[in-house]
C-alpha cells in the first residue's frame, strides 16, 4: 500500500479530529487516549483544548506547534479501526 496522505484536518470537539485522506475518505478520531497516555513535552500541552485545536496539515500528515506529528499510515489504521491502537503508540514520539 502507498503511504496514505492527510489532505486535511478539523477539530470538531474535544480530543476528535475529522481527517480526510487523500484518496477522499473522511473519518473522526477521538485522540484523547493517545494525549492522556503520554508525558512528555509533545504530548503534555495538547491536554489544553485550545492547544490541541492548533492541529494542522503539513502536507503528509498532521503537526502541532509542539513538534508532535503522527505517521498517516497509523492514523489511516486507527481510523479504520475506529480508535487508536494502543500498540502503534508505543512507537509514536
Amino acid at each position: 500500500m502507498d503511504t496514505q496522505k492527510i489532505q486535511s484536518v478539523r477539530p470538531v470537539g474535544g480530543f476528535t479530529l475529522e481527517l480526510v485522506f487523500d484518496d477522499g475518505h473522511l473519518y473522526q478520531l477521538d485522540f484523547k487516549p493517545l494525549i492522556k497516555s503520554r508525558r512528555d513535552p509533545l504530548h503534555l500541552p495538547l491536554l489544553n483544548v485550545p492547544t490541541f485545536k492548533k492541529v494542522f496539515c503539513n502536507g503528509l500528515t498532521i503537526e502541532w506547534p509542539t513538534g508532535l506529528d503522527i505517521c498517516p499510515d497509523a492514523l489511516r489504521r486507527w481510523c479504520e479501526a475506529g480508535e487508536i491502537i494502543q500498540e502503534d503508540m508505543l512507537s509514536i514520539a
